[in-house]
């Protein structure tokens, strides 16, 4: 059995070139868009955040630590997948008396951050020493050598 191919008769030829061409125009439009628009908030993103890390680390540096819970408050909703607004939050918190509440934020950091290391280290030291709580600092510990 073989294949034979005919081609196309003036008929079925003149209804292919009458075929209209809007149709592909406004989805390759609609792409276009779709495309600008993620680009555009990908950069607004972007400069957020970049925004957020230079407003908390002036507040830092001013001792303002209520400012600097809320704007890293912000940064961790934004980019929860960063360990630098959750080190931030933490030493906020620590700043601010609430030891438990620095080692819950120092609990959410992203494994795959470099930063994650050291500080889930501070985090032990807190568990260990001020807290009291032993068994979950051997739970970091734990997460640490997965890590690592």
């Amino acid at each position: 059995m073989s294949l034979q191919l005919r081609p196309f008769s003036k008929d079925q030829s003149d209804a292919l070139a009458r075929r209209p061409v809007w149709p592909l125009l406004a989805v390759a439009i609609a792409a276009v868009v779709i495309g600008i628009i993620a680009l555009g908030q990908y950069v607004w993103k972007q400069q957020r955040v970049t925004s957020l890390e230079q407003e908390c680390r002036l507040s830092r540096d001013k001792g303002d630590w209520a400012a600097v819970a809320r704007l890293a408050a912000i940064w961790a909703d934004v980019r929860p997948h960063d360990a630098d607004p959750w080190i931030f939050l933490a030493q906020a918190a620590e700043s601010q008396g609430s030891l438990q509440r620095a080692a819950e934020y120092l609990d959410k950091l992203p494994d795959t951050d470099p930063k994650t290391i050291p500080a889930l280290l501070e985090r032990v030291d807190l568990l260990f020493g001020d807290l009291g709580q032993p068994l979950e600092a051997a739970k970091t510990c734990e997460r640490i050598l997965l890590i690592d």
